[in-house]
């Protein structure tokens, strides 16, 4: 097939009656806006920034304790698949995963029911509560 580059394209043509438009008996949409923007008063803003803000707050102490288990867990990994590094060498870092775990514990306590990390820390806890396990158990232990 040959491409010829002499055609131009050009979009059809839109007929007014083809844009949609707001229903019939609906008033439209910068209308809504108007009226939502005169009707608001100053106070309510102010009282959701505040609770919001605690949440935020809540949320940020919860993702930077997710993020540092995390760190523990990939080194863990890490140290774990290279054979230079002896089983006695990873019991510190098995120990701060075990010591890390109520902290992170109490900070998704902390966090609202709606909240999107709650479900990621429950995870994380749980795969770092079954790794030190897997550790203390023996399951590591050249056979």
């Amino acid at each position: 097939m040959k491409i010829d580059h002499r055609i131009q394209w050009s979009p059809p043509a839109e007929s007014p009656a083809a844009r949609p438009g707001p229903a019939a008996g609906c008033p439209s949409f910068s209308n809504v806006l108007d009226s939502l923007g005169r009707s608001a008063s100053t106070e309510e803003p102010l009282a959701t920034t505040a609770v919001t803000g605690a949440h935020r707050a809540e949320e940020s102490a919860a993702l930077a304790g997710l993020e540092d288990c995390l760190d523990r867990l990939d080194d863990y990994r890490e140290r774990l698949a290279q054979p230079c590094f002896s089983l006695r060498d990873l019991e510190p870092l098995v120990e701060s995963l075990e010591t890390g775990l109520p902290a992170l514990a109490d900070q998704c306590a902390a966090l609202p029911d709606d909240c999107g990390l709650r479900p990621l820390i429950q995870e994380t806890m749980v795969l770092s509560a079954t790794e030190t396990a897997r550790f203390r158990r023996g399951d590591y232990l050249d056979a």
